[in-house]
């Protein structure tokens, strides 16, 4: 298991008051840095540092941290479900699923929602802030840019973040704020008393925010997203123009200059690092994980990402060592996640790996279950979208059935319904599949009226409650 867990795992680096003198870093647990900056790669392998050391040469980009830093190599997140929002969230607060209450990127919630599952963030409540106005309208049928949309919060996270202990212990004097490609990654290690969290609408490339924050854009995002540099990003992946920023420009090493630009204007305008406290800043940068979905860590395009990171993480620190000093500023960089390589890749050098068809499993899984309580019948014991290391089961169809009982029955179909799977077809590395939409789609349909409730998980097979919640079940798959 601990093998398992470092080749998952991401690596943490932590550089104090790097600049000036070896006094400013011996007094580094003394120190009043005026900004402190979290910088996330998502998906980052901690084993890239290594793999390729030789061709790392910028003196403040990875070697910032690798040559003035202290280099934390065998750091592990003990639990399985090592995801964006889970990853984020525990960055951002330093606890485990079972103490911020995020256990996936989305899950069901019966009570908020029946048709689909919800995004760790999404919040009926508010919604997206943007500025579209000035964007075409597309053909008959399709959505305007300009419509409401879902806003987004961390309702979800039950823990407070670094950020959040700064905030309070300055009485709201130091600011906070969050920015990613991605909502979640923007808003949970960032916490719940952030100024503002930033991510981008996915098919513009516009930043936006949600009504959590604010009501409307300060003129200074307005700006920025009215100016050239979200077509300058478009021409920099290699593209004439695009209705898919997030994932035709995201995954490429564009999308990280095109965040890291966004926080420099966002540290100007907002003036962060020159008060009189400590201001607070997460930067989450998503491209590596959009192509690692698509490539894989293995591939050559993967090591141009790691190189390109390191040429860009070099630009945003010299520019801050000029704006606000690095004797000045304290910095944490760290990844929410490794990743596994591509299954049909490890297949063709002999390793025994193949992609799970999750639809097939859970086809087996309600076979076994209509079998064993409602023979003849048809019943959908799980719910239709599945996302491991959790199954998730319907409530509804269970009826008076404890839960330990319908999870236990769940327990005892699952080997039969692997086995059933055989040996699955191997997938090519096809990079021309964009990653999956509907963990990122952003919902445009008006919000229902449901109560907002909070939801059920489990940390193992052996059933540790975390959250009771009568919508909803969910078991863990180790």
């Amino acid at each position: 298991m601990r093998c398992m867990r470092k080749f998952l795992v991401a690596v943490m680096l932590v550089i104090l008051c790097v600049s000036g003198a070896e006094r400013a870093r011996a007094q580094a647990y003394n120190a009043r840095p005026k900004l402190v900056v979290i910088l996330v790669i998502d998906q980052f392998r901690g084993d890239y540092l290594d793999r390729y050391r030789d061709s790392l040469t910028s003196a403040n980009g990875f070697n910032l941290f690798l040559k003035k830093g202290a280099y934390f190599n065998d750091c592990y997140y003990d639990y399985a479900n090592t995801k964006t929002a889970p990853g984020h969230a525990t960055i951002g607060t330093g606890a485990y699923t079972d103490g911020h209450g995020i256990g996936s990127n989305e899950w069901w919630d019966l009570a908020r929602n029946t048709d689909r599952v919800i995004s760790s963030v999404e919040d009926e409540r508010y919604r997206i802030v943007g500025n579209f106005d000035d964007l075409p309208v597309g053909p008959p049928g399709t959505i305007p840019p300009a419509a409401a949309r879902i806003g987004a919060s961390p309702l979800n996270e039950r823990a407070t973040t670094i950020g959040d202990e700064v905030r309070l212990a300055t009485g709201g004097q130091a600011k906070l704020f969050g920015i990613s490609l991605k909502d979640r990654a923007s808003i949970l290690p960032s916490g719940q008393t952030a100024n503002a969290a930033y991510w981008i609408d996915q098919a513009s490339g516009r930043f936006v925010t949600s009504t959590y924050y604010m009501a409307q854009l300060p003129e200074w995002v307005a700006a920025f997203n009215k100016g050239p540099r979200v077509m300058q990003a478009v021409k920099e992946a290699g593209l004439e123009d695009t209705t898919q920023f997030y994932n035709m420009v995201g995954r490429t090493p564009a999308a990280n200059g095109y965040e890291l630009d966004f926080a420099k204007a966002l540290i100007e305008n907002e003036k962060l690092g020159q008060g009189q406290v400590t201001d607070v800043l997460t930067v989450s940068l998503s491209a590596n994980d959009i192509l690692g979905h698509q490539m894989g860590p293995d591939s050559d395009d993967e090591k141009q990402m790691v190189l390109s990171l390191d040429r860009d993480i070099d630009g945003f620190f010299t520019w801050l060592d000029e704006k606000v000093g690095l004797a000045n500023v304290t910095v944490a960089f760290t990844a929410d996640h490794g990743v596994a390589p591509i299954p049909g890749e490890s297949a063709k050098l002999g390793v025994a790996s193949a992609r799970l068809d999750l639809d097939a499993f859970s086809a087996s899984v309600n076979a076994a279950l209509n079998k064993k309580f409602s023979p003849g019948l048809k019943k959908a014991y799980l719910l239709p979208t599945q996302e491991l290391p959790y199954i998730e089961l319907d409530p509804r169809a269970f009826g008076k059935m404890t839960e330990k009982d319908a999870e236990q029955a769940v327990v005892e179909a699952v080997p039969a319904a692997v086995r059933s799977l055989g040996a699955p077809a191997l997938p090519p590395n096809n990079n021309t599949i964009v990653e999956g939409d509907r963990k990122y789609s952003e919902s445009r349909v008006e919000p229902d009226t449901h109560k907002i409730t909070s939801i059920t998980a489990t940390k193992n097979l052996r059933m540790h409650r975390i959250v009771p919640h009568p919508h909803c079940r969910m078991i863990a798959l180790l």
